[in-house]
Parts: C-alpha cells; sequence; structure tokens
C-alpha cells in the first residue's frame, strides 16, 4: 500500500466517523430544542413588540433548519490547517450552520474560519489574529445509505506534498482493505483495489439532473468576491462554468444571516422601508422564466427561502412598477399617461447602441421643461401678485433667482418648505373660480337639463386622447380631476361637468392672455360642442381668467416633489416628438402619442426612480414632513431592498441595469450582478464595459477566468471560436491545472435538413452517449425557435423508442424538462443552464437570420455542454465554424 493510500484511508476513517458525530450530535439537538419564547427577554425590554416576535420567529426557524441540515450534511470539507508555533489540527467546514460536538473542530463556511477552506493548499490567512496555513484539503460530498451508514461520493483531496486526487467513494476505499467487511468477497470478485478509487487529479462529474452545479466551496478569487461588505457594489465577468452565480447565491446565504455580517455591516441588516426583515429584502433578476425556475432549487440548497416573488425577470418587474408604483401606465382605475406596446419598436439603433447619450438628453429635456414651467409661473405671480400674499410672491421668486434646471432638486426641496403657504392661497383662489363656474355652469343648466347627459354622450363619441398642453396641466384644483378621461366605459354627469369646468377654465385663460385655445384635446372639443351662446360673456371670461392665470402660475408650485416624478411622461412624450423632427433618436413615432415600447419604458422608469431616490435625499423635503416622506415618495421606497442581485447581467441594457441597481435601499445601495460580454444575445444588452461606470461611479469590475464545467477539449474549442469571431479574448476561460477531464471532440454533419435525417442523426449520437456513460447524462438539443421544437421532439421520439428514451419540448423555456429525458430548447432560452451534452441544430440558419449575434448564440451553445458537442448544418457549415473543420469529427465511436 502506497503511502499516498494509507493517508487517505486514515482520512476516510476520520472523516466518516466524524459524520456520524456531528449528525448524532445535530439529530439530537433537534430533538431537544424547543424554540425561545418571548418572556424570556421581557425583562430586559429589548425584545419587545412585533419586531421582536418576529426575530424570534426567525431564530427558532433558522435554529431548526440549522440542526436539519446537518443532520443531513454534516460537513462539506476537511482541511488541515498549522499555526505559526507549526501546531496541526483538522478543521470540519460546514456549509452554514455549525453545531458543538466533543473533539471536533467544525466552522459554517460563511465564518470568517470557514474561508480557509477556500483557500489552495500552501496559502495562508489571518483568523482572529492568527495566521493559519492550510496544509491539507479535502472536498467533501456526504451521502448516508437506507442503513444509516455514512459515505462522501466524488470527494477532491489536494495536499501540498502528496497533490491532487480524486477518491470516488470513502466508505468503498474502506471495505477494499478492511479484511473483516462483508463487502470484501464483492470487492474480490471485482478486483477492485484501492487505487481503483483514488485517480490523480480532478475527475469530472458527469452531470445527471438539470439543476445548476453544487459548489459548496468557492475558490480563492470567488471566495473574496462574495464575502465583500453588503453594501458594496460590484459586477463579476467571467466565461461560462465559472460558477458566478454560484458566488451571487452564497454571497446573498451568507448576507441575509446577521450572525455572518461584520459589525460595520449590521447597521444595513435592518427591516426596510415595507416592514420586510432583512432575510427577506432582496431581489435578484434574471433575464428569462426559464432560468429563474432553474434556480430555485440552488437556493434551497444554500439554505436561502426564495418566494416566487424574490426572483423576478425584469419585465415583470417593469410591469410592476409602472403600473403599480408611479402610475405611468394606464389601469382600469385611474388615467396614467401610457398604453405599453410590448412588440413596438420606434427607437433607432443610435438609441440603442449609445442609450446613455439618449437617456441624459431626456433627462436634461426634463429638467428644463419642469424649471421653465416654474420661471413662468413665477412670471405670471409677480405681474398679477395683487391676488396672493406679496411675501409669497417675493419668496418664489428669491428661490427661482440665479438658479438652473441643473439644480432642479435643491429648487423642489426649498420650495417643499413654503408648501403650506402655497397651498393656502391656492385654497381661496379655488373657492373663487369654483364658484364662478358653478354660476356658469348652473345658468346653462337651467337652459338646458339634458345639458351634461349630452355633453358626456359626446365625449364618448370623440376618441380623443386627453393630451392637455403644458399650460392646460396646471389648471386643475384637485386629484379627482386630475384623474378624469376618455376610457371605454361611458362617461358619467360628473365626469362630463368636470371637463366642462375644464374647459371653460382654458379658455377664460387663454382668453385673459389675448390668445387662442389650442386645437387640440378634449377641452376645445367641448368649447366646439357648446358654441359662442354656451359660454360666458367677454367680461366673465375676464374675470374668472384672470384668478385662472394665477392659480394656473401657483398650480406649478403645489406638490413639487411629486409633479416631478410623475410628469416625466409628459416631458417624454414632448421629447420624443421634438427629437424626431430633428431626426434623432427614433426611426418613427407611435400611432397615438399614449404608445410607448418596452425599451422607452426603461428610460422613464429610471428618470422615476433617479428623481424619487433624489428627494428621498433631500433635506428640506424630509424636513417639511416632519423628517418622514411624503406619500408617492414613501411608496416608491417600499418597493427598494436592502440587497438587489443580477444574473446574466449583459443580457440588460444599461438602462435597465441601472434601474435595478437604483431599487436598492439608499442606506445599503447593495448591488451585485455577473455576466460575460461575450454571452450577450440581446440586441439591447450592455455592449461596452465603459458604459458600466454610469450605472454608479463607484461600481467595481472584478474579473474571474477559473472554468469547472467543459472538457479541456471543448474549452479550447470555445477560445478558437473567439478568436474567429473577434471575441473578448480577454474573458476566455481556463480550467485549472489539476483537472483530468481531457473530454472528445465534437461531432458535425453538414446539408442535413430534413427533420428525419437530422432526427436519426442525433438519435445515433445519443445512443452513443449512453453507451459510454449510462445512465444518460443531461442532454440538450438546441434549434433557432419554438415552432422547430414539437416537429423535432415528435421525429425524435420515433428514434429513440427502441431505447426507451424520451424527448421533452421544452417550448417558450416555461419547462426544465423531466428526469433524464432529452431536452429540446429554443437556443434564446438556455442562457445560465449547464449540460453534460448539446446539439445546436441548423447552425447556417441561425447565422443567416441573426448575422449580428450570431457569434454570440453559438458560443453560448457551446459552453453549454461540459463533455459532448454535437452541430447540425443544412447547408455547408458557416463561417467562422468552416475554418474550425479540423476540430470536429463524424461521431464517437
Amino acid at each position: 500500500m502506497t503511502d499516498l493510500n494509507k493517508h487517505i484511508i486514515d482520512l476516510a476513517e476520520d472523516t466518516l466517523s466524524t459524520f456520524s458525530a456531528i449528525a448524532s450530535t445535530a439529530q439530537e439537538t433537534l430533538t431537544s430544542v424547543h424554540g425561545v419564547s418571548a418572556q424570556g427577554f421581557a425583562q430586559g425590554n429589548t425584545f419587545t413588540g412585533v419586531e421582536a416576535e418576529r426575530n424570534l420567529h426567525r431564530i427558532n426557524r433558522e435554529t431548526q433548519e440549522g440542526y436539519s441540515q446537518l443532520a443531513r450534511e454534516p460537513a462539506i470539507a476537511r482541511l488541515v490547517i498549522e499555526d505559526p508555533e507549526g501546531n496541526q489540527k483538522v478543521l470540519y467546514v460546514a456549509r452554514k450552520y455549525q453545531v458543538a460536538v466533543d473533539e471536533v473542530t467544525l466552522a459554517s463556511y460563511q465564518s470568517s474560519m470557514g474561508r480557509l477552506a477556500s483557500l489552495p493548499t500552501g496559502d495562508a490567512d489571518t483568523i482572529n489574529n492568527t495566521e493559519f496555513t492550510v496544509i491539507e484539503k479535502c472536498l467533501l460530498k456526504p451521502t448516508q445509505s437506507s442503513d444509516k451508514l455514512w459515505d462522501s461520493k466524488d470527494n477532491r483531496f489536494d495536499n501540498e506534498e502528496l497533490g491532487s486526487q480524486s477518491i470516488s467513494s470513502l466508505r468503498q476505499l474502506l471495505s477494499l482493505v478492511d479484511v473483516d467487511a462483508a463487502s470484501s468477497f464483492d470487492a474480490m470478485l471485482t478486483g477492485a483495489e484501492p487505487d481503483d478509487v483514488i485517480r490523480q487529479g480532478l475527475i469530472h462529474e458527469i452531470r445527471r439532473t438539470m439543476s445548476l452545479r453544487d459548489q459548496p466551496i468557492l475558490d480563492k478569487f470567488q471566495d473574496e468576491i462574495f464575502r465583500l461588505p453588503i453594501n458594496s457594489k460590484l459586477i463579476m465577468m467571467g466565461p461560462p462554468g465559472t460558477g458566478k452565480t454560484t458566488t451571487l447565491i452564497k454571497r446573498l446565504s451568507q448576507k441575509i444571516d446577521t450572525q455572518n455580517l461584520a459589525a460595520e455591516e449590521k447597521r444595513y441588516a435592518t427591516s426596510d422601508t415595507a416592514g420586510r426583515e432583512h432575510a427577506r429584502s432582496w431581489k435578484m433578476f434574471t433575464p428569462t422564466e426559464l432560468l429563474k425556475h432553474y434556480l430555485s432549487e440552488a437556493f434551497a440548497r444554500e439554505d436561502v427561502p426564495a418566494r416566487n416573488e424574490d426572483i423576478s425577470t425584469w419585465n415583470s418587474e417593469q410591469l410592476r412598477l409602472a403600473r403599480n408604483v408611479f402610475g405611468y401606465l394606464q389601469r382600469a382605475n385611474n388615467k396614467g399617461k401610457f398604453i405599453l406596446k410590448q412588440k413596438a419598436d420606434f427607437i433607432s439603433q443610435s438609441a440603442i447602441i449609445d442609450p446613455i447619450s439618449w437617456y441624459e438628453a431626456i433627462k436634461h429635456h426634463h429638467q428644463e421643461r419642469f424649471f421653465n414651467q416654474l420661471m413662468q409661473g413665477k412670471d405670471v405671480i409677480s405681474r398679477l401678485d395683487s391676488q396672493i400674499e406679496k411675501s409669497l410672491a417675493e419668496h418664489l421668486s428669491e428661490i427661482l433667482t440665479n438658479t438652473k434646471p441643473a439644480n432642479i432638486i435643491d429648487v423642489v426641496g426649498r420650495i417643499t418648505l413654503i408648501e403650506n403657504d402655497i397651498k393656502k392661497s391656492l385654497e381661496q383662489l379655488n373657492r373663487d373660480i369654483e364658484e364662478l363656474l358653478k354660476t356658469f355652469a348652473n345658468r346653462e343648466f337651467k337652459n338646458n337639463r339634458t345639458l351634461f347627459p349630452d355633453l358626456a354622450a359626446h365625449i364618448d363619441l370623440l376618441e380623443l386622447e386627453d393630451d392637455d398642453d403644458d399650460e392646460s396641466t396646471f389648471d386643475g384644483d384637485d386629484e379627482a380631476e386630475d384623474q378624469v378621461t376618455a376610457t371605454s366605459r361611458k362617461t358619467t354627469n360628473n365626469e362630463a361637468f368636470i371637463q366642462y369646468k375644464k374647459a371653460i377654465r382654458s379658455l377664460a385663460r387663454y382668453r385673459y392672455n389675448k390668445r387662442s385655445l389650442p386645437k387640440k384635446g378634449v377641452s376645445y372639443a367641448v368649447i366646439q360642442w357648446l358654441g359662442e351662446n354656451r359660454v360666458p360673456d367677454k367680461d366673465e371670461l375676464l374675470t374668472l381668467g384672470k384668478l385662472a392665470s394665477v392659480r394656473n402660475a401657483l398650480n406649478r408650485f403645489r406638490n413639487t416633489y411629486r409633479r416631478y416624478v410623475s410628469d416625466i411622461p409628459a416631458s417624454y412624450k414632448a421629447f420624443r416628438t421634438k427629437a424626431f423632427g430633428e431626426r434623432l433618436y427614433y426611426e418613427k413615432l407611435p400611432e397615438k402619442t399614449i404608445h410607448v415600447s418596452s425599451y422607452e419604458l426603461d428610460t422613464i422608469l429610471l428618470m422615476g426612480l433617479e428623481a424619487a431616490r433624489a428627494m428621498m435625499s433631500n433635506r428640506a423635503i424630509s424636513r417639511a414632513n416632519n423628517g418622514g416622506l411624503p406619500s408617492l415618495l414613501k411608496t416608491v421606497s417600499s418597493h427598494f431592498y436592502n440587497q438587489v442581485l443580477v444574473d446574466e447581467a449583459t443580457d440588460f441594457s444599461v438602462i435597465q441595469l441601472a434601474a435595478m441597481k437604483n431599487l436598492s435601499t439608499l442606506s445599503s445601495e447593495s448591488f451585485f450582478a455577473c455576466g460575460d460580454f461575450n454571452q450577450r444575445i440581446t440586441g439591447v444588452g450592455i455592449r461596452d464595459p465603459k458604459q458600466l461606470a454610469w450605472i454608479a461611479n463607484d461600481l467595481r469590475t472584478q474579473h474571474i477566468t477559473a472554468v469547472y464545467r467543459q472538457s479541456r477539449i471543448l474549452n479550447e474549442l470555445a477560445v478558437k471560436l473567439l478568436q474567429a469571431s473577434n471575441g473578448d479574448l480577454s474573458a476566455k476561460g481556463e480550467l485549472p491545472d489539476s483537472s483530468a477531464h481531457e473530454g472528445l471532440k465534437p461531432v458535425f454533419i453538414e446539408e442535413c435538413q430534413d427533420t428525419r435525417a437530422i432526427s436519426q442523426w442525433l438519435a445515433t449520437r445519443i445512443v452513443e452517449i449512453e453507451s459510454m456513460t449510462s445512465p444518460l447524462p443531461t442532454t440538450a438539443v438546441l434549434v433557432q425557435d419554438d415552432s422547430q421544437i414539437k416537429p423535432l421532439a415528435d421525429a425524435l421520439n420515433e428514434e429513440l423508442e427502441p431505447y426507451n428514451l424520451r424527448a421533452d419540448p421544452c417550448e417558450g423555456g416555461r419547462t426544465l424538462g423531466e428526469g433524464n429525458n432529452v431536452r429540446i430548447f429554443s437556443v434564446e432560452h438556455i442562457k445560465g443552464l449547464e449540460f453534460e451534452a448539446v446539439f445546436f441544430v441548423g447552425v447556417d440558419k441561425l447565422a443567416e437570420t441573426m448575422p449580428e449575434l450570431f457569434h454570440k448564440f453559438l458560443y453560448v451553445g457551446f459552453t453549454r455542454a461540459a463533455t459532448y458537442l454535437g452541430l447540425t448544418s443544412d447547408g455547408k457549415l458557416p463561417s467562422p465554424l468552416s475554418q474550425m473543420r479540423e476540430e470536429f469529427v463524424d461521431d464517437w465511436c
């Protein structure tokens, strides 16, 4: 027996006995512990009230879950560490929780001591003022048989002197050297030896299930990233298979557990504005529903309770925010400003390539428009200040003197401090104006009792957008009036009366200012319908017009904090019309100004979020509300999270990423993302690393390159593809030197376009795979779009029937398939997934239909496979594959 084998046998004995000790202690504690009661904290008076009950419930829940996890998985690593005096000890590391066990040193991986498990052997780190060097490391995967015997399979062993080894089974190894073991007879029959269980290098673990690869211990670089302070802003960049998503999930798992947070981090770990406890105050964004479903099991392994709403696609979050929070989209019971046209496309390529310039232009337009509205109001008030308190007029003039649009937030804050004076003056003006309008309306009503029912019927026939000009926007006197619009239901008599008042009031103000009422919108249509004989006379209109002019001016200073956020859609409409006229940023305008595309809505939402956050940070606004937030800002802030995470970030636009970042709480601003520019498969996805700095000035970029998924052959193929397609070679993957996963060359077939021929070729290759590694490992077939999935699945199932294998059509990216069935996906849905075998069907057709993104789709498809890769082409292989023919073979036989 070699020294290596003897050492590992000793390790196996110690490990399995330690598993039993840890699991038994955890199970005993789990049985005896009943949780802590609130009464136990009553005397200290620190855990009282709802928050105390919530904290105690969480503590009890986590205690129960922790012991349960240790009973199932006692440890994930065994280390031998040495202090500066040369003293060595064995340290076991658990995934998340720990328990006191006699003569066993056990640490949670998420603790500072657990950090040692990520170090390569020979490296050292200082923990609690003591430096420890890792002499030996064995990564473990505990399992328990039906007869309660512990084992650990597919173990990774590394020792400074003995090198790297793969150990298939600790219990099998012990049975081979235990002459008294009942299984030794079986070992004799098979001729197995310790050398068959202990193999040189890191052996590849075949993918048998559709789940994110479990990586209990991160490498040194991943570990440094996931332990960064909770208030960090970082984006991880790296090729596929580097464990980026796993690092994100492990970071979240650690950061929601306050026990693992450093003292300076704990001030961020409080309940958020919505009242969510810290452990629940997080949101992760993914580009597809399929990837969202795929992540759920990975969250469960790390003991992160993930509800459906915790992991979200941006499309669903966009709709929720724009419709329910900001009110930018129409609903059944409110006006809104837009109707979302998901498939509409009004934007030019220049705005897609450089969205930052487009966004900044819109933002500047909104600031100027809003500022000019205030200045116009100030000028009217200065001219007609006899209608309001002179001191108020002087104060407003002082605020706006020697300022600029760029300082609009400061201006709004100062105006908010005198909000009560503004409202007081408006109340008197509103009463005077309302009295006049009711007098006019009552007079016409006496002449015609059906006036308002007739007007309501007329309004229903108009089918006009109530698209008031900027000036008329400020004619309203209450929120209810602002919400009235033409809808699919019938207009009520009360709504007709409100439209009558708006129209008469606008007419009077324009006549007083010696101007004509704009010939658009509902107000103009109402005046036309009334005719000259049913509107007030000249003197009445001038009296009303003077009052309406002052109120219109003063209304510009009412609720400025809210209007600066809610008026963004109006500014955007104006900008869109102006820019299109100047042939900037837009290919065309929508049929109706109320229509907006998803790409445009992203920009409007980001502006709303930035504006709201700026208002929340303004001390004057807080002071004006007795240290709190006004209702709109409070509503917006209730949708902020202590932690925001983004997977596959490069599939999102820089505008979308900035919006996600702005969903983090103002205190933590915690934002963690991961991605790879070589894998951007959306036309709007972020294109340039330089754009990342715009999302946040202090957003760091961290690159990782160590690949743990692919064979050496397929990794080299992916690198050659990047070289041939001018990809980003700085993000190429590098396998660890100890990896023993050499792999097989990919296979291909050309001029194979008939569905039957394709299915026959695929079935032959799939059967080859199963003959080499039975049962069939995870296998995916990628097609160009959903229309190809069902026909190919039907044909492939006929070919696979003799082998009792099935192909699952995974249409629309809504399912992951079942068991070890072959999965058929549209290529657009497989970001973030990984398989042992991948077949790419019709690569030449994909090149024809998606010339701009073809190379990226190809790279994504190539890097989904761990060992087996196959391609079919309807015709000849397209470039750059045609220049890489020598990398492919016909079959694996």
